[in-house]
């Protein structure tokens, strides 16, 4: 029982320093330490720990991949690729709508770390001046990206949903076919 209260309280201060804004890097590092506190642990080992997961190989290649991810949407905004894929966008399809959504929905049948740091600036630049929210822009970004996790089977999702339930990740496809359909309707 008292290990929920410890996890409670530490989901609490996490999100309620969310809430108030605090910057994420100091959020983490200070819920890392009051995870020393509520959990004790010899300080060496602790240390060893904190330090052996953030030079850990895979935290570096995601640290990698995010810094790739977000460079390359730099690029993309600052060559004007953006506008002109957005422009091209709508040259063929009159429904802005349409327009803001396609971005998100393409590049979500490429499942990544980071997505959204593709997709979000190419809904930035499609919506424009548009009267769309930051908030309906977070959301068409979101909700479109993940249109495919149903069928696509490059989402891990899927995989192991036809593993766990042992059929042919096919007609695990087929079979959840109206649910993207639905997804996007609804979107």
């Amino acid at each position: 029982m008292i290990l929920f209260a410890k996890l409670g309280l530490l989901v609490a201060v996490f999100l309620a320093a969310l809430r108030f804004r605090l910057d994420l890097g100091t959020l983490l590092l200070g819920c890392t330490a009051l995870i020393g506190v509520l959990f004790p642990v010899a300080p060496g080992l602790f240390a060893r720990e904190v330090l052996g997961s953030v030079l850990d190989r895979p935290t570096l290649e995601l640290v990698a991949i995010v810094f790739v991810t977000v460079l390359l949407g730099a690029l993309m905004r600052e060559s004007g690729a953006l506008r002109e894929m957005t422009q091209s966008l709508a040259q063929l399809i009159p429904d802005y709508r349409l327009i803001v959504a396609i971005p998100p929905a393409l590049i979500g049948l490429l499942p990544m770390p980071a997505g959204a740091l593709v997709s979000a600036p190419l809904v930035e630049e499609a919506a424009g001046a548009r009267p769309i929210t930051p908030e309906a822009r977070t959301f068409i970004n979101y909700w479109f990206r993940h249109l495919w996790e149903y069928v696509w089977p490059l989402y891990p999702g899927l995989l192991i949903g036809a593993a766990v339930l042992r059929v042919p990740v096919e007609r695990m496809a087929i079979a959840q076919y109206p649910l993207t359909l639905v997804a996007l309707a609804i979107g």
